[in-house]
């Protein structure tokens, strides 16, 4: 309260009472404390005047009642001095605790900066220690070691499981759609079982699922599928294109929202969309011919007649070893574009997870870019091998010879063989009992004369079986080593864990062979960051002396 030296004669009382806290209503928790202010004469006083004039006051007549650490600037003062104190001490441990963080955060930013890079000894050592973070974490990845938490944050950057759902996509539509015209499989075993009995357990796994789920192979316009260019560069958050994407996993299946990635329906198998559009980089990288045709809509006998009377000559009907050449490049036309879709595929996923793993160890944008834009003619120049390796093996598997030595070509001829001898006399069959040392047992039986009439055809028949039974034959043992020798080459040797794997072109020692001028152009810092830098030292040695002084 102020001014007491203005109350009315006779309302003293009252006021003192107020002081007091003896009024209910005009009550306070801390209470009043009550100063003389100086009147309009006494505004040139000194500060020692004041106070003498303020002490007689309250020394006179009835305000001397007041208590005495209650009354003058110096009581308010020592009693505003102990609240303050009180309240500090209160909010001592929150004032720490905001203390800590604030350290903490301008700590991490610092970092996230990272060291200095004014010379090339710093900038060399900083690339270094990004390059080895590189180096272990892809180590990691490639391993299937998934205990780091970037793994969690980031589900893409697993690249081994997502290449075993790709590589399971690509064998499955090589066995489902690989070939031109459906086989008599009635009349043999299916193709993908041959000497090792595990091959052909799932040979029927997923037979009735709607070919739509699930599409390993790319069309040459799906590039433009999903939305514009601006609309892709906005959402599939790979590399340099975008920094706000979440990444906690695959997109939601039936998302409408565009990404890079597209879950199937069937499985968490992921296939990548919009290449061109995605990575420019790789546009003239990825192989093109993607054409396919379509399956089974000609009888594969007639097919293999018509081919035969076109190419035949005019000796006696045999298997022509100059048309099977034809007959297998035909049938195995969309090898082409099922490979070549396969190993696009692999190079995004590579390539993806390259962006994203450099984004994780290496914050700063310009020296990612830096990075990026360094490495990318050796990246593509190692892309191109894989693409140029397929080719040859597709050239090696489609060249005029057939070869083999798998011993279950041999078989599975003897079994189409057999398989069509009991077909052709099923309906003259019939059972009868034989002698098993002492036992009777029940066989079914055909009379000589009846398999001979059942199996006697035509010389054209018989030719066209025999060529249908070698294709048969072939196609399965060369479906299983090409897969085979696809995924170990093309696919594991040349782009993931092979010497001259793109992911292995990052290394300390990639680092220590950069010249000053690139050292600079990569990770020389710009004046922004320099500023930035400064700021947040300052910062943090005055939040580690305030640290001090609390400690102390």
């Amino acid at each position: 309260m102020t001014k007491p030296d203005l109350v009315e004669r006779g309302s003293e009382p009252r006021v003192i009472d107020v002081v007091n806290g003896k009024i209910e209503k005009l009550k306070l928790a801390l209470g009043y404390c009550v100063v003389r202010n100086r009147s309009k004469e006494e505004r040139d006083t000194s500060s020692s005047d004041r106070i003498t004039k303020e002490n007689e006051f309250f020394n006179s007549d009835c305000w001397s009642a007041l208590p005495r650490d209650r009354v003058g600037v110096s009581a308010l003062r020592d009693r505003l001095r102990d609240l303050l104190t009180d309240i500090v001490k209160r909010e001592f441990p929150n004032i720490k605790v905001q203390l800590n963080q604030d350290l903490a955060h301008a700590k991490k930013q610092l970092a996230m900066i990272g060291a200095e890079r004014e010379n090339p000894r710093q900038q060399r050592r900083y690339l270094e220690g990004i390059a080895a973070k590189f180096e272990e974490m892809s180590k990691f990845a490639l391993s299937t070691d998934y205990r780091d938490e970037i793994f969690e944050k980031d589900h893409r950057l697993r690249l081994p499981t997502l290449m075993g759902d790709r590589s399971d996509q690509f064998e499955d539509d090589i066995r489902k759609k690989g070939h031109t015209y459906e086989f008599h499989k009635d009349e043999g075993e299916d193709l993908d079982e041959g000497d090792d009995e595990d091959e052909g357990e799932d040979s029927d796994e997923g037979d009735d699922e709607d070919e739509d789920k699930v599409s390993g192979v790319a069309s040459e316009n799906e590039s433009d599928e999903g939305g514009s260019e601006d609309d892709i560069e906005n959402e599939n958050g790979a590399g340099p294109v975008s920094e706000n994407e979440s990444d906690n996993g695959y997109q939601a299946r039936g998302s409408n929202s565009l990404s890079l990635f597209r879950e199937t329906a069937n499985s968490s198998i992921v296939i990548l969309k919009a290449p061109a559009l995605a990575f420019p980089d790789l546009r003239h990288v990825l192989g093109q011919s993607l054409d396919m045709l379509p399956t089974g809509e000609v009888d594969i006998l007639k097919w293999i007649k018509g081919q035969y009377l076109e190419s035949r000559g005019y000796g006696l009907p045999a298997i022509d070893y100059r048309i099977l050449p034809m007959l297998w490049q035909k049938q195995s036309h969309n090898w082409k574009g099922i490979t070549l879709s396969f190993i696009n595929d692999t190079i995004l996923y590579v390539h993806d997870f390259i962006c994203r793993l450099l984004r994780a160890v290496c914050p700063d944008s310009k020296v990612r870019e830096g990075l990026l834009s360094h490495i990318m003619n050796d990246l593509l120049a190692k892309y191109r091998s894989a693409v140029k390796h397929v080719e040859y093996i597709l050239k090696v598997e489609h060249r005029g010879i057939l070869l083999t030595k798998n011993q279950s070509y041999g078989a599975t001829l003897n079994e189409m063989r057999y398989a069509r001898l009991v077909k052709a006399t099923n309906a003259s069959a019939f059972t009868t009992t034989r002698m098993n040392g002492q036992d009777c047992i029940s066989v079914k039986a055909i009379e000589v004369s009846a398999a001979a009439l059942a199996t006697s055809k035509s010389n054209l028949e018989n030719v066209v079986e025999e060529h249908h039974d070698v294709l048969y034959a072939y196609y399965g043992v060369a479906m299983r080593r090409f897969v085979d020798t696809v995924m170990a080459q093309a696919m594991d040797d040349y782009l993931l864990t092979g010497e001259n794997s793109p992911i292995k072109i990052i290394t300390p020692v990639f680092v220590s062979e950069m010249t000053d001028k690139q050292l600079e152009d990569i990770a020389g810092e710009d004046i922004v960051t320099k500023r930035e830098r400064q700021a947040l030292m300052g910062k943090i040695a005055a939040l580690e002396h305030g640290k001090e002084v609390l400690d102390a």
